[in-house]
């Protein structure tokens, strides 16, 4: 059900975040740039999929700013990084409209979903 699947998604998010940050400033043992991939993806998938569950403003929200960051993360993941050393820092904000658009698309969008529950 998409109310596991949410939970499960947020679970994963929520323990790579704790890894990642229990080692700033050094390198971690393992790579998880793959597991940020794979949930921008998996929401993706999710909220092209939740039409009728999910407000459409948060589901597009949520899918554009998967998409945006898919792109700026995925970039370096998968090309050469010399993309982004190449252009002004004035481009790098758009990152930050991406992420705001994701956060409420998600946050905003599951919270109205899980109001209209049927019990």
């Amino acid at each position: 059900s998409w109310e596991t699947g949410t939970a499960m998604i947020a679970a994963v998010a929520l323990g790579f975040g704790i890894y990642d940050t229990a080692y700033i400033g050094s390198d971690a043992p393992i790579n998880t740039d793959g597991i940020y991939l794979f949930i921008l993806i998996t929401i993706i998938g999710f909220n092209v999929v939740a039409e009728g569950v999910v407000s459409n403003i948060w589901r597009y929200m949520a899918i554009t700013g998967s998409l945006g960051l898919l792109f700026f993360i995925g970039y370096d993941y998968f090309f050469d990084g010399s993309f982004f050393d190449n252009l002004p820092e004035w481009v790098f904000p758009i990152g930050l409209v991406f992420y705001v658009s994701w956060l409420l698309g998600i946050g905003v969008g599951t919270y109205t979903a899980w109001n209209k529950r049927e019990d």
